[in-house]
């Protein structure tokens, strides 16, 4: 039971009797034998040592009929000889008042089995108590006799981790390889970790788990490795029981069920692999196109046209030269992107339709005296001799000859200017074939 300190009050409840369940409560009890002869027998209780030589222990009882440590009652064997402790608690003392209690107890006269006192007192267990019973009565000469002490079983500090009960309260798993060396999780009361061990067992088999003093988490948690199973070439699962066993008194906890299943013998899961079946890579090597030649060759090859767009009116298809509307359609020819993310273009916003013309500067242009121009050739080097109207701002020569400006274009645009310039070219032999 939980022992209480004088400051904690009187909650901690009854202790209990030997045979207590939790659905059957038990109190601690005594009876009279063969004693009838007499009226009024008294009964003492007090608290001694677990082990011998049973010296009187400096924690007190408190509760009903207790005073200065002790439990008194007085008893009639020729109507009732029987007696429970109803209500009957421990009160601990701190280490300091050791002394002073039990000198206080050994001036009562509280002694039951005359052992004295010792100078070091602190070699009592502070954990752990028994309770003694001793019954005393007046002779017909009317002297004081007493009987021999009973003691009870030994009642521990519940909150003491050397002396509590072991409880495990939950395991993450409960199965595992009987080959051992699986990581479980465990939960359980407060143990002491230097104390404690795990156990796995099934009749005369006995193994231990693995886990050191690190793996005891805040004294309510344990992290272990499970030992191998006595037998590896186990077929079917096989339970055995786990439980908590203190080193020191090898008192041991409520054993909860685990199960060893047979050896994996497929480490790498080849066996499931294959079962699952391989994916449908030579159906797609054996078919008509194997290597995707064929989809290669009906995809969209990119043209330099793409990116010129005629209006609706002449989206029809472009078969005779002689058709009016493919001559009113030119006018609608937009020019690429590139050309205005260089700014090569003015503003064309007072142009009806910009021409290949709106681009093109003259190819004479002015150097200082001793340059050689051939170093701007690679500027230079597209020309045609379109004799198209320049914009207002810009200057032709009497020949008509542009040259393209700007040193910065990338390849692929030159490519889509000489396209236009040509596209120019065939649109003006056209006219002059229509005007014949």
């Amino acid at each position: 039971m939980r022992f209480r300190y004088q400051c904690e009050g009187r909650s901690a409840g009854s202790i209990l009797g030997e045979y207590s369940t939790e659905t059957n409560k038990t109190l601690p009890a005594i009876e009279l034998q063969n004693f009838e002869g007499n009226p009024e027998v008294k009964v003492t209780a007090c608290l001694v040592w677990k082990d011998q030589p049973h010296r009187i222990h400096p924690h007190s009882l408190v509760g009903k009929d207790c005073h200065d440590g002790l439990c008194e009652v007085t008893l009639k064997p020729r109507t009732n000889p029987k007696h429970s402790f109803n209500n009957l608690g421990i009160q601990c003392v701190k280490k300091k008042d050791i002394e002073e209690s039990i000198e206080r107890k050994l001036h009562l006269g509280i002694d039951p089995f005359k052992a004295g006192s010792l100078k070091n007192h602190q070699e009592v267990d502070m954990n752990v108590v028994r309770i003694c019973f001793q019954a005393s009565y007046r002779d017909a000469m009317g002297e004081m006799q007493r009987l021999s002490p009973v003691l009870s079983e030994p009642i521990f500090d519940k909150k003491s981790t050397n002396t509590s009960e072991l409880k495990i309260y939950r395991m993450n798993k409960e199965y595992g390889s009987c080959a051992g060396g699986e990581e479980l999780y465990l939960l359980c009361d407060k143990v002491q970790k230097e104390d404690i061990s795990v156990v796995f067992q099934k009749d005369s088999w006995e193994a231990k788990a693995d886990f050191s003093q690190a793996d005891v988490h805040r004294q309510v948690a344990i992290v272990f490795k499970t030992p191998p199973y006595q037998h590896l070439d186990i077929m079917e699962p096989v339970e055995v029981e786990v439980s908590l066993r203190r080193l020191t008194d090898s008192v041991s906890s409520d054993s909860v069920n685990f199960l060893y299943l047979p050896k994996d013998n497929d480490t790498y899961r080849v066996n499931k692999k294959r079962k699952q079946g391989m994916p449908d890579v030579l159906e797609e090597l054996s078919g008509p196109d194997p290597h995707g030649i064929e989809a290669k060759r009906k995809k969209k090859k990119p043209g330099y046209m793409d990116h010129f767009s005629l209006s609706p009116s002449a989206a029809g298809p472009m078969t005779h030269l002689e058709d009016g509307n493919f001559l009113s359609s030119l006018e609608n020819i937009t020019l690429p992107q590139p050309f205005e993310d260089y700014g090569l273009l003015p503003d064309f916003a007072s142009y009806a339709s910009p021409s290949l013309s709106d681009v093109l500067l003259s190819c004479t242009p002015d150097f200082p005296d001793g340059t050689d121009p051939e170093f701007l050739s690679d500027s230079f080097a597209l020309h045609s001799s379109i004799s198209a109207p320049l914009p207002p701002s810009r200057e032709s020569d009497p020949d008509g000859t542009a040259g393209l400006v700007g040193s910065s274009l990338f390849p692929s645009q030159f490519k889509e200017a000489e396209a236009l310039a040509e596209m120019e070219a065939r649109l003006k032999a056209a006219n002059a074939a229509l005007n014949m």
